[in-house]
């Protein structure tokens, strides 16, 4: 690498130490521990599901099953990463199932010729 190149870094947002703490507290239940790490959490998690998804309210709806999810699986954090690296691989793969779902039902709605699912949208 060059040495007169400035590394490039990343913006934390969070604390790996405090995120455990509030973990815990989520796996016993705490609602305001989930409180405090969505609002940790949701701009970074929102920027980054609309970066895969293209929209605005399928990554506001991502945000909220990632945090679903936090909630019902806090205690089995494994510690095989950081809780960043934990929740951002959950709004991946929920990133990718919203894109999905989106696509296989405005798939069904568009009557246009020119796409190229056109030949497998029935006509009615």
């Amino acid at each position: 690498m060059d040495e007169s190149q400035p590394t490039r870094r990343r913006a934390k947002f969070s604390d790996d130490e405090s995120d455990l703490a509030l973990l815990a507290r989520i796996a016993r239940g705490d609602r305001d521990a989930l409180h405090e790490i969505y609002t940790t959490y949701y701009h970074p998690l929102l920027r980054f599901i609309y970066r895969v998804t293209g929209q605005l309210e399928l990554a506001q709806e991502g945000v909220n099953d990632v945090m679903m999810v936090v909630w019902r699986n806090a205690e089995e954090f494994a510690r095989r990463s950081s809780v960043s690296t934990w929740i951002m691989g959950i709004a991946y793969r929920k990133a990718l199932k919203l894109l999905e779902r989106s696509r296989r039902w405005s798939d069904r709605f568009c009557f246009c010729r020119s796409c190229a699912h056109a030949a497998t949208t029935p006509r009615w």
